[in-house]
């Protein structure tokens, strides 16, 4: 049933190596890895002496699931610093942005209060007309108990809108 099952069946070939021909750091990439050079030497002779049931006593156990496993976690743990870095400037930028606002609306109710028109305060503060004429719309409503935090949060609202 080759026929069938050929595609499955395993097919080995094996390749002689005449360790005579190589030196001991030819046969061995162990330097590549780090690994001192008395621990290569050791193994290389091993090679070359043919004693293979004892090389494999030399090498340290090395679980690369728990490796895997190990720099998953650290990359997390990086991402979520980056993100939290992200977030504080994020939150910072937004902070002094709402600071901003909160400082015009203030100025605003001051020159409302001062019974100015918008376009006057417009021209007197050198802001736009449409954005003073939203917070004095909004202010207007409050009169005369002006709460900047409510004015800076319906003014969000309707610009979210």
């Amino acid at each position: 049933m080759s026929d069938v099952f050929g595609d499955y069946i395993p097919s080995f070939h094996y390749l002689v190596v005449p360790l005579n021909k190589y030196s001991k750091q030819d046969l061995v990439l162990l330097h590549k890895l780090n690994i001192p050079d008395e621990e290569v030497y050791e193994v290389t002779d091993q090679i070359t002496r043919r004693k293979f049931s004892m090389m494999f006593d030399n090498f340290q156990a090395y679980d690369v699931q728990e490796t895997r496993r190990v720099s998953r976690e650290e990359g997390r743990l990086e991402g979520r610093i980056e993100g939290e870095r992200a977030g504080r400037i994020e939150g910072e930028r937004t902070g002094r942005i709402e600071g901003e606002q909160l400082h015009l609306i203030k100025l605003v109710i001051k020159k409302i209060e001062k019974q100015c028109s918008a376009a006057q305060i417009s021209e007197i503060l050198e802001e736009p007309l449409d954005i003073i004429q939203q917070i004095y719309d909004i202010a207007l409503c409050q009169a005369p108990d002006y709460n900047a935090d409510k004015i800076l949060k319906e003014l969000n609202s309707k610009t979210v809108s």
